[in-house]
């Protein structure tokens, strides 16, 4: 029997990659509420609230009947598949509030954690939509400049830059109040553990602010790293998301003279619609029922024993 759904006053809809600083500033965001919390960390598009989800700040060992802020965490998830899968799939709850907030972090530093992580492969394709990361890191970061939704410019969304986050208290204010959280800027001197804690600090401890900026420098002479980073378009956006980052960019890529970007992959022009309509249709959930169930209910096969003539 499952447990009657809560009522909730806010609900933050969080996107991020990987290494983004997403756990950061997620336990940030929980450990800002004064009331009860919970957490789904790494949700799936089809079905985030499956998940048993993480409660803070109550003693009941029941489910709370009164949620003062649900958090839901989506990690390298395209838009299109997200926006898909909430239509057709998302069981929906009526938060009395609901806000939707996009984590961005300099490619440069984020992908040196990914690389530097065990628990992740770094260029791994985004969740089934055709993407590579670094496509799907240019994404996130056009979706950051222009402050709404790809292809839907009504949509606005709440954006935090980590970078920025990390270093300035008068950020992280502006913030909460976005957020429509009070504001008293505890959990910055926790790591969270979630995702295995920070890739070079580990799960114990302070990080190291004054090198979470320099990640990049043990990985510019890796050349998978150099080369899944050189597209000019990325750099671009790169470049007036973090104008801070400027100096990797031109450690790494020294002349301005960048290649121009390949045309957009075909499995972007074809394969990201093709396996969007596909999950939306659940196809593959139908054909294995259909087939569990025909497995279950043989057909009776009838043999006539009569002797031939």
């Amino acid at each position: 029997m499952t447990s009657p759904t809560p009522q909730i006053d806010l609900e933050i809809r969080i996107y991020g990659m990987r290494r983004s600083g997403n756990h950061a500033i997620i336990q940030w965001i929980l450990a800002q509420s004064e009331g009860v919390t919970e957490f789904f960390n790494d949700a799936s598009p089809e079905a985030p609230y499956a998940k048993t989800p993480v409660y803070g700040n109550w003693e009941s060992p029941k489910s709370p009947s009164h949620i003062t802020l649900s958090v839901v965490s989506y990690e390298d998830r395209s838009f299109e598949i997200l926006r898909a899968c909430e239509k057709k799939f998302v069981q929906q709850r009526t938060p009395a509030q609901k806000i939707e907030l996009l984590i961005v972090r300099d490619p440069f530093n984020m992908f040196a954690s990914r690389l530097h992580s065990p628990y992740i492969k770094a260029w791994r394709p985004a969740y089934i939509c055709g993407l590579t990361a670094p496509q799907l890191a240019e994404d996130y970061i056009e979706a950051y400049l222009c402050q709404h939704f790809p292809k839907d410019p009504l949509k606005r969304l709440i954006t935090a830059n980590f970078n920025q986050w990390m270093t300035d208290s008068s950020y992280r204010k502006c913030l909460a109040d976005s957020l429509n959280l009070p504001f008293s800027d505890k959990g910055m001197e926790k790591l969270s553990h979630y995702g295995g804690g920070s890739s070079f600090d580990g799960k114990s401890g302070q990080p190291n602010r004054m090198v979470f900026d320099e990640r990049w420098r043990q990985y510019m002479d890796n050349r998978t790293f150099v080369s899944q980073l050189r597209r000019k378009t990325f750099l671009t956006f790169t470049k007036k998301a973090f104008p801070k980052i400027n100096t990797a960019i031109q450690t790494i890529f020294p002349s301005s003279d960048l290649p121009p970007d390949e045309p957009i992959e075909l499995n972007r022009i074809l394969l990201t619609p093709l396996i969007t309509w596909l999950r939306t249709q659940a196809l593959v959930v139908r054909l294995y029922r259909f087939f569990q169930f025909k497995s279950r209910h043989p057909k009776t096969i009838v043999i006539d024993s009569a002797p031939l003539a």
